[in-house]
């Protein structure tokens, strides 16, 4: 991990640690009625109960937003210039199957920070999407290329 990297992840851990945790919150109201595994972990073998449902009760907490409002603080903390304003959409916050991820063109590259949630375990037969103890934050800067 770069550097830069490292600072954004601290920054998001530290001043944005209120936001995680109502991420964390959110992904356990939806596995509410989910199978538990031997291990005792929340499992579902069906992705649209992710895709379909983190949306909703992001918006309802307000979560789009609050990705929007802590990249434009991330890019400002490594004191880089946004070329345009972020909106709380796609491409800028988008949430898939594992967590939201926020992202952001940067004179040095494109800054993606994941916030997965859930994890995909592949089996020779079906695919387990499980909930993770707690939000595993991923932190990369692509290098451009010209």
């Amino acid at each position: 991990m770069s550097s830069i990297e490292a600072r954004v992840k601290r920054r998001c851990e530290t001043e944005h640690a209120e936001t995680i945790e109502i991420m964390n919150r959110c992904a356990d109201s939806i596995t509410l009625g989910w199978q538990t595994d031997a291990d005792g972990v929340l499992f579902t073998t069906k992705k649209e109960k992710i895709t379909q449902q983190l949306p909703i009760v992001f918006d309802r907490a307000g979560i789009h937003t609050q990705l929007r409002t802590m990249l434009v603080d991330l890019v400002d903390t490594l004191g880089e210039p946004l070329s345009v304003t972020p909106v709380a959409a796609p491409p800028y916050v988008v949430v898939g199957s594992t967590g939201p991820i926020i992202r952001a063109a940067l004179s040095i590259g494109r800054l993606v920070v994941t916030f997965q949630l859930f994890t995909i375990v592949k089996h020779t037969t079906h695919v387990r999407y499980k909930r993770l103890p707690a939000c595993n934050i991923t932190v990369k800067v692509h290098a451009k290329t010209e």
